[in-house]
């Protein structure tokens, strides 16, 4: 057993060095922030551990969160998600699958937020700002293609491809591409890590370009983060951002085969001098591989965005 675990870190240790290699080259490149739609969370059973999953391996949505874990799904399956901000005025859906092909595992998953009637302003001589009467909407989509290999039974990478598109109804457009790379290490049975460079690619080939020619370029991150299993039945996710300070933790119990119950926080950036801290709280019931997922987001800084996700799954 002492020489498998050997082995094992070595693996990592090398996949790592692989990914080190990557940060290196991408952090001395400029990256300006927009807002990825991705940050909302994939799967309400993520999303009750306080967005957690970086090494989470027996869940279908953490596949989207560093895709070197769909190496740990054999079966063909499907997952869905939905919820609304701000009282109801925009509206995400989010659907996906994964399944064996080509010698590894192959994801494939939508997610958009729609708002629509937002009213149209303008501002006067005075400065006094206005409705023009007008609205329009506003959707903002991302499609992910992932995939997954398992080097050996330790050691997995990943890699997930992004596009997006943003649409103020015939206003403006934009699209474009970016992509993730993570790695996941099985140290043991009870205890799994892993790391994501997460829109590694550089600007001019990565970000979103506007049909009026501004190019956006969607922010770099650096993740690592670790599964452990307290007991067959407890789970402890703990989820590191490196750049840009956060933390997602959140644990799971397991308390029968049909009922788990759910819990976590996690602390990200507001601004240089301050964080903003939500909690969150989850419950999961499990009928014949079919998973139905229920998470309620506390959220720290707007009391609108306090809201419910709903995800129902199957997975063999």
């Amino acid at each position: 057993m002492r020489v498998n675990n050997i082995k094992t870190l070595k693996s990592f240790i090398k996949s790592m060095f692989c990914l080190l290699f990557f940060m290196a080259i991408f952090s001395c490149m400029s990256f300006s922030e927009i807002i990825d739609p991705t940050a909302l969370g994939f799967g309400a059973r993520s999303i009750g551990m306080g967005r957690s999953g970086l090494a989470a391996t027996k869940d279908i949505n953490s596949i989207f969160i560093n895709p070197a874990n769909g190496s740990g799904i054999k079966n063909l399956g499907i997952t869905s998600m939905s919820t609304s901000l701000m009282e109801g005025d925009v509206n995400y859906t989010f659907f996906g699958g994964v399944k064996k092909l080509f010698g590894g595992e192959v994801g494939i998953a939508y997610l958009q937020g729609y708002s629509g009637g937002i009213l149209s302003t303008t501002k006067e001589a005075n400065g006094r700002v206005v409705s023009t009467g007008n609205s329009f909407d506003y959707s903002n989509s991302t499609l992910i293609l992932s995939y997954a290999k398992e080097f050996n039974p330790y050691v997995s990478g990943g890699l997930s491809i992004k596009y997006f598109n943003k649409k103020f109804t015939t206003q403006a457009l934009g699209s474009g591409f970016d992509a993730d790379m993570g790695a996941l290490c099985k140290i043991s049975d009870k205890l799994a890590l892993g790391m994501l460079i997460e829109n590694f690619m550089p600007e001019g080939i990565g970000g979103i370009i506007w049909d009026n020619g501004t190019v956006e370029d969607l922010e770099a991150k650096i993740k690592s983060g670790f599964n452990y299993k307290l007991k067959d039945n407890i789970d402890l996710n703990v989820d590191l951002g490196l750049s840009g300070f956060s933390l997602n933790v959140g644990m799971e119990w397991r308390i029968c085969k049909l009922l788990s119950l759910r819990g976590g926080f996690e602390s990200i950036p507001f601004d240089p001098s301050s964080t903003i801290i939500n909690a969150t709280l989850g419950i999961g019931i499990n009928i014949s591989n079919f998973n139905f997922d229920c998470s309620y987001v506390k959220d720290g800084s707007l009391d609108a965005n306090s809201t419910y996700f709903f995800s129902l799954s199957y997975l063999p």
